[in-house]
């Protein structure tokens, strides 16, 4: 059950990141808000649909506070429990503390089982977390991990430090080091584990990278150290490629066989005049030649939503490639994604890129798979939304509180314009998987310069007045 929450939950994520407006508005207003989904699994064995469903809640500022999933026992008819998530900020915005809890079928009940508590510099910087495990015996919080990060002049992640509780001390578990080239792209990161019975660090790893001077990646080599302060040995490379619009075409996973690089995978990228992903193509290396792996097709509608996606994969018992399966949407045309108030994600889940075509607000994915000749359901999702009046502003005050920044899409300097009355605001971007990559208070007017960060889609959090506004920020090389 874990992991399908999981997967919705990376679902989620990509929701929060599809607005296309030009202006970033105010999560202030009338919107509407995502309640709860409904997933239903088709069990072709026992021929019965299997129902999952997950519910959202959220404070006056459209900040998730919790979220639960549910799970109907088909035999009694009965809605169980599975697991909850509770979330509190501070006054900045920011988590504060996020609590984890499983039910009991015993008890019928919510129990404690994880509690994670987050500390900030001035800055707005994640410096720190405490991980606790709940002790059911005693009766408390039992500590059983804590990390604390260390970040550059430009507020960019430069020492990370994890910590295990080891019966009476914090012993590190993992360090990691990150440097940057002078427009403040990643150019090198050093990871290692701690291992404490053998008093020795392992599965060393080194990350280098290289950018275009759009700020799109070109190349990541991976190296790996036998022996610690021992020399770094080739292990894997990726190399991509773009076409004169900036828009990714191949991408090579390369691997080091001895004395020489072997190819081992290629991606390729067809897209329509616009600029709409219409097919991936793979390719992996099958002994001595490249055979498809799978190809990803897909069709939007006038407001560029994915209407239809079918993926075909590798057959090796008739060497060819043969439709699995594909997923249809409907969308809601009277809203789109600025309209809604979505769940804020933790940043252990990953962005998924075909939702990223989302304009206008879901109301259902059809999952079909290919057998036997014929398309048969796999699962059905659905979407309930309701009304939320965020902090209480009416639509006319909406209008006003309407914070501008543009150009979005931008490319290097990003403006601002605040409100009347409003003299500054503090600005935060994320990367998709949640990675604070940047934090700074802007005055009213003011400019910033975003060359030293890659192309790509971020999520930001708007401070201003003690409100949280956020949404998606398109960055161009």
């Amino acid at each position: 059950m874990k992991q399908i929450f999981t997967l919705m939950a990376v679902l989620l994520i990509s929701l929060a990141t599809s607005a296309q407006s030009t202006f970033l508005k105010s999560n202030e207003g009338l919107k509407l808000r995502l309640d709860s989904m409904g997933n239903n699994y088709w069990d072709a064995y026992r021929e019965q649909w299997d129902t999952t469903r997950y519910y959202y809640d959220y404070n006056a500022s459209g900040q998730m506070t919790l979220y639960y999933s549910t799970w109907v026992d088909n035999s009694s008819g009965e809605l169980l429990g599975d697991s909850r998530y509770e979330y509190s900020y501070n006054v900045d915005g920011s988590v504060a503390e996020h609590l984890d809890l499983e039910w009991n079928e015993d008890t019928d009940d919510w129990e404690k089982h994880r509690r994670v508590v987050y500390a900030y510099d001035e800055d707005g910087n994640q410096i720190s977390f405490a991980g606790y495990r709940w002790n059911e015996t005693n009766e408390l919080w039992t500590r059983i991990d804590s990390s604390y990060n260390v970040y550059n002049d430009e507020g960019l992640l430069s020492e990370y430090t994890g910590y295990e509780w080891k019966t009476d001390r914090w012993v590190i578990r993992y360090y990691s080091t990150y440097t940057y080239e002078e427009h403040g792209w990643l150019n090198e990161h050093i990871s290692r584990m701690w291992y404490e019975d053998d008093q020795e660090w392992k599965n060393n790893i080194k990350w280098v990278y290289s950018w275009n001077t759009e700020g799109q990646m070109l190349s990541k080599f991976r190296y790996d150290q036998e022996v610690y302060e021992g020399p770094w040995l080739e292990y894997y490379k990726m190399e991509k490629i773009y076409n004169a619009e900036n828009l990714l075409l191949t991408t090579n996973s390369v691997s080091w066989k001895t004395d020489h690089w072997e190819i081992y995978q290629t991606d390729t990228m067809d897209y329509d005049g616009s600029g709409l992903l219409m097919e991936d193509r793979a390719y992996q290396l099958d002994e001595d030649n490249m055979r498809p792996d799978h190809i990803y097709t897909y069709s939007y509608d006038a407001s560029g939503n994915v209407t239809e996606y079918i993926y075909s994969s590798w057959d090796r018992n008739k060497s060819q490639l043969v439709v699995y399966g594909k997923d249809i949407f409907t969308y809601d045309p009277d809203y789109s994604m600025k309209d809604i108030v979505l769940p804020d994600e933790d940043s252990e889940w990953n962005e998924n890129l075909l939702m990223d075509q989302f304009s206008n607000i879901p109301r259902s994915i059809h999952m079909l798979r290919w057998v036997n000749e014929n398309w048969e359901d796999y699962m059905k999702k659905a979407f309930f939304y309701s009304e939320q009046n965020v902090e209480g502003v009416g639509v006319e005050e909406e209008e006003r509180a309407m914070v501008r920044i543009y150009p979005n899409p931008v490319r290097d300097q990003l403006h601002m314009d605040l409100p009347e009355g409003v003299s500054s605001a503090t600005l935060t971007l994320y990367e998709v998987t949640g990675r604070q990559v940047l934090r700074r208070q802007l005055d009213a007017g003011a400019s910033l310069s975003l060359n030293t960060l890659p192309a790509g889609i971020f999520l930001y959090s708007l401070t201003v007045d003690g409100k949280i506004q956020s949404g998606k920020l398109v960055k161009r090389k």
